[in-house]
This record gives C-alpha cells, structure tokens and sequence, in this order.
C-alpha cells in the first residue's frame, strides 16, 4: 500500500512540474515535502504529499537513525539534511523520493567542530549556499555536482560576527542576487547579544556595507536589535524583509522576552520593530517561534507559552495589526505545534507534534481548515514545497 501511494504522490507532483507558472513570475508549488522524527528521537526519514484534493503523504520514506532532519523544497527535486552528528546534505528527485541523487558531507577537514548544516539556498542549477550553523564558514557549493570532490566551490567567512567563530548561521533568505543570512551570536547556547544579518552580493560572493552613513558600527551586518533570530522572510507587498527571534532563557530556564518581528527596509536595511514579545511582566503571546509571509496583507507567527501550548496567530506584516482582535487563529489555540509555511495557493500548513496524532493541519486562505489532520505517521520537524 505504501508503494501504491508513493506512485501515486509522486505522479501528482511530477504532472505538476511540468505546468505554466501562475502569471505573475512567481513559482507554482507542485508538491509538499515534509522532514520526520520519531517522538524518542532515535530515527528519522521524510514525507512528500500532493497539493491537489484530497492530499495524500507518502511517509517514513528513506528512513535514518538521525531524528535531526530539515527538508528544503528545489524544482522538480528537494534536499534533506541530516544535520549534528551525522552532517550531511542528500539531494532527491521527485520522481524516486526515497532514493538520494547524492548524499555529500558537509564538514571540512580543517575544522574540529561539527557542521551542522541548517539549510541550502539555491540561487541557480550550478550554484548554492549551505548555511553551516556548528561553522564560522558558509560553503558556496555546485547543487548539481556529480561528486563529493565538485559540491564544495567556495566559502564565505562569517566568523567575526561572533568571538568564538561561530555565529550560529540559522536561517537565510534569497531576495533577488541578495542573500540574507541570519545569524544568532549565542553564547555557550544563551542568547545574550543581539542578533545579525550579514548580507551577501551572490554575484560576487562579497558581503554588503549595509550601515548608514556616520556608523561606528564595525560589523557590515544588520543589528536586528532582538535576541535569537529563526526565521527570515518577504513580505512581496513593500520587499521587506521580515525577521523573527525567540529570545532566550535565564539561568533558571524561565523565558526571556527579547525577541519579536522585525521589519529590515531592503533599500537602507534600516530596522523597525513591528511586534514586540513583550517582557517578564506582559508577554500577552509568549515566545515567538516562526513567521510565514502570504502578501496581500497576511502573515502568520506562532508563539509559544509553554511546552505543548503554541498558538498561531494572524499579523498585517506591515502595520504589525493582528487579526482576531488579538485571539489565535480558529482552531489553533494552545496545542502542540511546530513548523508553518504557506504554499503557493495562499494555503497554511500547521505541524502538528502531538506524537500520538502527528501530521499536518491545513488551511484554506480565509483560514478556514481545508484539511483537519494529514498523517505523516511520525512527528514533523519542517515543511517546505516543491516546485
């Protein structure tokens, strides 16, 4: 039966790759794929799933004994990445999802730390970057290499945004021939200094100058002025790009309310602060956790209270008004939630971690729910698309 739905997922996404795009220049979403774990952490593997009702997964595809597992969507093909202890970067087809085209290391011999890649960017068939969290040093590699020697082409040096070298590179976002790159600047795991955006030319591989004139700032970057950034995104509707940061946690592992949304204006790279997370005394969301943009004035944050307790809450990304008059989304309120994204139809996708129902929640774009409950028989860490 699983052979059945596998064929059958694949098939879906693979007519769907071959369509127009919607018009607009803009990428049409043929497919979802999904990064799993188990709920003791001992194994993981990944799920595609089709767009088009009624969406069906094929799950625990190409099963692994690591449970640290980020799936990245490509065209026609994705990239897992198995990422502390084992450190590498698998590259599938849509058309046999459950055997990699490649699986390449990530670690350089002159460097004692692990890797830890966190995500691939891919700016074109030849050329991408691998975000490597555990490294001072992002790789620039050839995606479409067909050998271990030919995947690494380059690197760039990102150690000085942090005294120990290692900046924790964590999220990144592609902006034309720009590449975002946020980076947390922990401190033995504690957020105690805010958050950068280094910001490269990926046309010459060379860091932007983004301080306004008159700075005494050393670093090239963008002081996000919040602690432990996670995610980056665009809001299409002014180019933007927006950034969410957790916070921390004190010595006694109480929450620490120095995250929240950020606006980074991508003609100055100014920075503007649309959602506080507010502080010890009123944190009225709790800890902010990850930002998907739709346009059109739509943007959704989850936020989290507690474990088990994240809610999903509708924002205007430019104005930072909430909708709901301030409640959670319908339906979406306190439960045990991870990962959102939204696909190309203006649908939202909710994780669901719960490990005796796990899957996926979707929502149709008047957030509506189209779909209560997709099994991805084990818990998801990440979902992204595939075009």
């Amino acid at each position: 039966m699983k052979r059945h739905y596998l064929l059958a997922v694949s098939a879906v996404i693979l007519a769907a790759c071959g369509s127009d795009n919607n018009g607009a220049g803009e990428p049409v979403d043929s497919g979802a794929v999904i990064g799993t774990r188990t709920a003791g952490y001992d194994a993981g593997a990944h799920s595609v799933l089709n767009l088009d009702l009624p969406i069906v997964a094929s799950n625990e595809l190409d099963g692994s004994s690591s449970s640290d597992v980020t799936v990245v969507g490509g065209a026609g093909h994705f990239y897992r990445l198995l990422k502390f202890g084992t450190n590498t970067v698998s590259r599938y087809s849509v058309d046999d999802p459950t055997t990699p085209i490649y699986t390449y290391s990530t670690e350089s011999a002159d460097e004692d730390s692990q890797s830890n890649p966190y995500s691939i960017i891919e700016v074109s068939d030849s050329k991408a970057y691998v975000l490597r969290y555990g490294s001072g040093k992002m790789w620039i590699v050839n995606p479409s290499a067909a050998s271990e020697a030919a995947f690494k082409i380059g690197e760039i040096d990102l150690s000085h945004y942090d005294a120990d070298g290692v900046p924790e590179m964590a999220t990144a976002l592609l902006d034309g021939d720009l590449l975002y790159v946020g980076m947390q600047r922990l401190e033995f795991f504690s957020a105690t200094r805010s958050s950068y955006v280094a910001v490269i030319d990926t046309t010459t591989d060379e860091e932007v100058d983004t301080r306004v004139a008159g700075s005494d700032q050393t670093l090239l970057g963008i002081d996000l002025g919040v602690r432990n950034v996670t995610g980056l995104s665009r809001n299409p509707d002014n180019g933007e790009v927006l950034a969410i940061a957790v916070g921390g946690y004190d010595e006694n592992f109480a929450p620490v309310y120095d995250g929240g949304i950020v606006a980074i204006d991508s003609l100055d790279y100014t920075v503007e602060v649309i959602l506080d997370d507010g502080d010890q005394s009123a944190a009225p969301y709790g800890q902010f956790q990850g930002l998907t943009v739709a346009g059109g004035g739509r943007a959704y944050f989850t936020a989290s209270t507690g474990f088990g307790s994240t809610s999903v809450y509708a924002i205007d990304p430019q104005s930072g008004e909430l909708g709901y008059e301030g409640a959670p989304v319908a339906a979406l309120a306190d439960l045990n939630l991870g990962d959102i994204a939204l696909d190309s139809r203006g649908r939202l996708w909710v994780a669901q971690l719960d490990a005796s129902a796990p899957g996926v929640t979707i929502l149709d774009s008047d957030d509506t729910i189209l779909v209560e409950r997709v099994d991805t028989v084990l818990i998801p860490t990440n979902i992204d698309f595939i075009q």
